[in-house]
C-alpha cells in the first residue's frame, strides 16, 4: 500500500494567502492530478491512488478552497475560474509540468478552465460529470434558488438530511464531506456552478479541446453525454449516479486506466 502524505500548501492569490490541503505522493515527473466534486474533498480519491494502475505516476488530489482541510476564508469568492486559478498555482508551487486530469462535477469543471491555462502541460483529462449546461446542476442549482441567509438557516440542514436519508451507496460519505464544509462556502460555490453552467462556456472549452479526453457518466445520467462531442471518449458506468466513484469504483478505474495507457507521451 502506498503511504499518501497530508499537506499544507499556501500560496497567493490576488494578493490573498490560501492554505491548500493536498493529499499527494511523489513518485515521478509524470502526476496524476485529481480534483473533487462540490460534496467531498480530496479524499474522494484515496482509494483510486492505491490503485496498481497509477504505480508509475506521482499522485496529487487537491481539496479546494474551503472544502476538506483547505482554507475556508469569508473574503473569498468560491467562483469556478478563481479555484482553477489556485490549483494552477499548487502545481507550480510542486513544479508539476505533466500531468494527467482527473476531476469529478465542480472538479470537472475546474479541470475544464484549466485546460487553457495549462496548455501542453496536460496530458490527458478525464471528466466525471463535470457541468457543462445548466441542465448537468442537481442540488446546486436548488441551492443557487435561495437566498444566504435563507439557505444557512434552513436550507442546508434540509439538504444534509435529505443525503442522509437518501439510501444512496455514496451517502454516508457526503454526509461526512458535508459537515467539513461550511453553509457560504456550499452557496457561493453552488451559485457560480449554476452560472458557469448556464453560460455553457466550459461545454465549448471542454468539446473544442485537442487534449485526449475521456467522459465517464453514470447510466442514470445518460442525457449528460449527449452534448459532448463526438471526438471526446466515453464510458458508462452501469447502474450509477452522479457520484460514479463510490457508486462503482471498479467500473470507473477501468476507465481511467485505458485512458492513462492510450495517453501520447508527453512532447515539449
Amino acid at each position: 500500500m502506498i503511504t499518501l502524505e497530508n499537506r499544507a500548501i499556501t500560496v497567493r492569490f490576488k494578493g490573498q494567502g490560501l492554505k491548500v490541503s493536498v493529499l499527494m505522493a511523489r513518485r515521478s515527473d509524470e502526476w496524476v492530478v485529481a480534483l473533487h466534486g462540490v460534496q467531498s474533498n480530496g479524499e474522494l480519491f484515496a482509494d483510486l491512488f492505491q490503485q496498481e494502475f497509477l504505480a508509475g505516476y506521482s499522485l496529487l488530489a487537491i481539496s479546494f478552497v474551503g472544502f476538506g482541510d483547505s482554507g475556508k476564508p469569508e473574503d473569498f469568492s468560491y467562483d469556478v475560474q478563481d479555484q482553477a486559478g489556485v490549483v494552477k498555482l499548487v502545481l507550480d508551487e510542486l513544479g508539476v509540468k505533466r500531468l494527467h486530469l482527473i476531476g469529478h462535477s465542480l472538479g470537472g469543471m475546474v479541470g475544464t478552465l484549466l485546460l487553457k491555462q495549462l496548455g501542453g502541460r496536460v496530458m490527458s483529462f478525464s471528466n466525471l460529470e463535470g457541468n457543462l449546461v445548466l441542465a448537468d446542476c442537481g442540488a446546486s442549482k436548488d441551492v443557487a434558488q435561495l437566498s444566504l441567509g435563507k439557505f444557512e438557516q434552513t436550507g442546508y440542514a434540509q439538504m444534509k438530511d435529505k443525503v442522509k436519508g437518501s439510501g444512496e451507496k455514496s451517502a454516508s460519505f457526503r454526509s461526512r464531506w458535508l459537515e467539513m464544509i461550511p453553509a457560504f462556502v456550499f452557496y457561493k460555490t453552488s451559485v457560480s456552478i449554476v452560472e458557469w453552467s448556464q453560460s455553457e462556456k466550459l461545454l465549448g472549452l471542454f468539446n473544442g479541446s485537442e487534449v485526449r479526453r475521456l467522459f465517464i457518466y453514470g447510466e442514470k445520467n445518460a442525457y449528460k453525454a449527449e452534448v459532448v462531442s463526438d471526438l471526446v471518449e466515453k464510458a458508462e458506468i452501469p447502474g450509477a449516479g452522479h457520484f460514479m466513484l463510490l457508486d462503482d469504483p471498479a467500473a470507473c478505474y477501468r476507465g481511467l486506466g485505458t485512458l492513462l495507457a492510450k495517453s501520447k507521451p508527453y512532447a515539449s
